[in-house]
Parts: C-alpha cells; sequence; structure tokens
C-alpha cells in the first residue's frame, strides 16, 4: 500500500515559510526593493507623529506601489489583495498586508514627493550608463478618470441639479429618521455641499464654462476607443537604449500639439542631457513644435498630418497660397498678392499670428468659395513647406 506525506485539508501543518527563498536572486521585486532602499524619503519620513502606533516605513509602502505599477497594478483594493495573496507582494510587504484605505492614504498625502523619487530613480539609472537622450521618444495615452462624464456640468446644470437635491433634503427631514434614512440625508448633504462649491467655482471664472463634480480638472476628451469621456492626457518620453523613461506628465489639453516642446525641454532638464534627435506621431506636428526643434538643432522625425495631402478637392485650402520669403507676401490662387500686416496675439491659446490681407478679395468673383460669409477668417498655412518658415496666414 502506497505511503504519503501527512497532509490534511485546513490545516498549515506548522509550516514556516522564508518567502524569500521562493522568489530567484534577480526577481524584479526584490531589485525594486534594493532601488527604494536607495532613495533619500527624508521629507515623507519627517510628516509622520511620533504619536499613536507604528506606522509602516514608507520605503515598504513605495516598493509595493511601484512593483504594483511595474506589474499594471494601480489600484488600492487590487495593490491590498496582492499583499495577502501574491507571493512578491508579501515579500515586499515583509506580511503586513497593509489595507486599501492605508495604500491610498499613502498616495494621497505624498503624492507630492512622487516627481522627487522619479528623478532620483532616474539619476541612478543615469548612473549606470543606462540613459542616453540623444535620441528621444514621446507619445502620450488617455487615462480615463475617476469620474464619469455625465457629472461634468455648466453653472445652470449644477443649479437644477441642486434644486431637485434640496427638494429630496427637505421631503427626507420631514420623514422617521431611522439608520438607513440618516445615512441617506447625510449623504445628500454632502452632496449638496460640493454642487455649492462647484458653482461658487464657476461664478468665479466664466471662462471655466464646466466643471466635473469629482475631478474638478478633469476634461471631456476622446478616449482610446474613440468614446468621448472624463479623461486626462499622459504624455511620456523615454530613450531608445534601455527604454528608461526619462519625462513624464498629465494633461488635460484633449490633443498633443502643444506637449512635444515642453516634453523635450523636460527630457534635457531630467537627465542633464542634450536631446539631439525626437521622434513623435503626426499628432505632434505643430509650427510651433518644428520650429522649436529647428532653433535647437534637434533633427525631429515627426510627420505632419498633412504632409501628404495635395488637396486638389479643396482648391482655396491654405495649403495652395504659396509664399514668397524674399517679399514676405502670399499669392493666394486667384493671383492676389497679400502683404504682411500685424502680429495678432491670440490669448486663449498663448501664441502670435502674423496677419496678411489685400484689398483684392472685395471686388474678387471668387470671394464666396475663398472666404467664409462672415467676417475675418484665419487660415492657418498646412503645407510642410510653410510649417517651419512659412508664417500664418489670415484673410
Amino acid at each position: 500500500m502506497a505511503t504519503f506525506k501527512k497532509y490534511k485539508t485546513g490545516q498549515s501543518h506548522g509550516v514556516v515559510i522564508d518567502v524569500g527563498s521562493y522568489l530567484a536572486e534577480g526577481h524584479l521585486c526584490k531589485q525594486v526593493e534594493k532601488i527604494v532602499s536607495t532613495l533619500d524619503t527624508s521629507a515623507i519620513e519627517a510628516s509622520y507623529s511620533e504619536r499613536g502606533q507604528n506606522a509602516l516605513h514608507p520605503k515598504l509602502m513605495l516598493s509595493v506601489i511601484f512593483y504594483g505599477y511595474m506589474e499594471g497594478i494601480r489600484s488600492g483594493r487590487k495593490l491590498a489583495k496582492a499583499c495577502k495573496e501574491n507571493l512578491p507582494f508579501i515579500y515586499l510587504s515583509k506580511g503586513y498586508q497593509p489595507k486599501k484605505s492605508a495604500i491610498n492614504d499613502f498616495r494621497k498625502k505624498h503624492y507630492a514627493h512622487f516627481s522627487s523619487l522619479f528623478l532620483q530613480v532616474l539619476s541612478k539609472c543615469s548612473e549606470a550608463g543606462l540613459v542616453d537622450a540623444s535620441l528621444s521618444i514621446v507619445d502620450g495615452s488617455k487615462i480615463e478618470a475617476d469620474s464619469s462624464k455625465k457629472r461634468t456640468k455648466t453653472k445652470e446644470q449644477f443649479e437644477k441639479w441642486q434644486q431637485h437635491l434640496k427638494e429630496d433634503i427637505a421631503a427626507l427631514e420631514k420623514e422617521a429618521q431611522d439608520e438607513a434614512a440618516k445615512k441617506k440625508l447625510a449623504s445628500k448633504k454632502s452632496l449638496d455641499e460640493k454642487i455649492s462649491s462647484a458653482i461658487e467655482v464657476l461664478d468665479k471664472d466664466a471662462s471655466i464654462g464646466k466643471l466635473n463634480l469629482t475631478d474638478a480638472d478633469g476634461p471631456i476628451m476622446k478616449g482610446k476607443k474613440g468614446n468621448f469621456d472624463t479623461n486626462y492626457n499622459v504624455q511620456a518620453a523615454c530613450c531608445e537604449r534601455g527604454q528608461i523613461i526619462t519625462y513624464c506628465d498629465v494633461s488635460t489639453d484633449g490633443n498633443d500639439k502643444a506637449q512635444l516642446v515642453p516634453a523635450l525641454q523636460g527630457i534635457e532638464e531630467n537627465t542633464g542631457q542634450k536631446v539631439q534627435t525626437a521622434l513623435a506621431d503626426a499628432d505632434y506636428g505643430t509650427f510651433d513644435s518644428f520650429e522649436y526643434m529647428d532653433e535647437n538643432g534637434i533633427c525631429g522625425y515627426v510627420p505632419y498630418r498633412d504632409m501628404n495631402a495635395d488637396f486638389d478637392d479643396k482648391p482655396f485650402h491654405s495649403a495652395h497660397f504659396e509664399y514668397d520669403a524674399q517679399r514676405d507676401t502670399y499669392t493666394c490662387p486667384a493671383k492676389h498678392a497679400l502683404e504682411f500686416k500685424s502680429i495678432k496675439t491670440d490669448k486663449k491659446a498663448n501664441k502670435k499670428y502674423r496677419q496678411y490681407r489685400t484689398d483684392a478679395c472685395k471686388s474678387c468673383p471668387l470671394k464666396s468659395q475663398c472666404c467664409p460669409p462672415k467676417a475675418v477668417s484665419k487660415l492657418l498655412l498646412k503645407s510642410p513647406l510653410f510649417m517651419r518658415k512659412g508664417p500664418d496666414l489670415v484673410l
């Protein structure tokens, strides 16, 4: 008859496990722990009080969070679960099993220090010879915010919502107050206060237009799947060799048009190295981007979205306006010369445009096809020939 080692379900058999021995010496979680152990976390440590029970060390918390990010786990709930069930996370958390609230509170309280920690890690990568910013790659990605677009409203919509809410509060206050009713009433009163704060913000700054109740700075923009929702535009840059991230930022712009210049500046500031070649997709191809790279000696492999378009079906497209660099004039498809008149400042976009005008438009038989019915129209040149040197055109 076969014999087996002792086995009984529901019992641990007194097993004592050295978690580290189950993980290879070069395991990623051990590398993360080693790097985090060398970081200067004194600013975070100084924020803790001597009173109360002993807190988990910031380096332990950072090891769990950073390793989670590398494994694609960002949720506090999922990180807490991993610290109970996943061997590398159990190793990093030393068996303390931090709760979801502890992880989320740590990130919320110390998020301002994460930029400094990122730069410290980047510096260590640079010391190890892993960073070469001479060839840098920039790209962006849309990340969904915590809130729904349904909570993004105008002042009038918030006021209408608040009116219905106050009616609900008044009705609840008249009812018998059991425990469930008290919780519901407290929840509605809390929501009423948030709406009042949102209305106050919109009152102070009419230019905002709309505001999200959960994420005040979260705009509605097109997401990865083409749907419009409350998203953030996350920007990142890395060097070709080693794929080390050298720059990261979060933008509330719905597109990448204004993101290449700050990315290139951020890469050089973070690494102390000169960017010689930059790679980015057509979303970054703007006059400002090309001008900056040209002035700073950066070879940019950045396509312009319409660079291969001929616009034959649009005979009065701005691409068909010919620029004469010596005379600083444009010639329209009707062969009229437009001369430089003034510089226009677009305060909203924080940009300046050179304006070109001609009196010939008034009597030109093609005016109805070339110019919209309304007063003055601005045509930004989209031909790649003009993106570097040709100024913008205003009719």
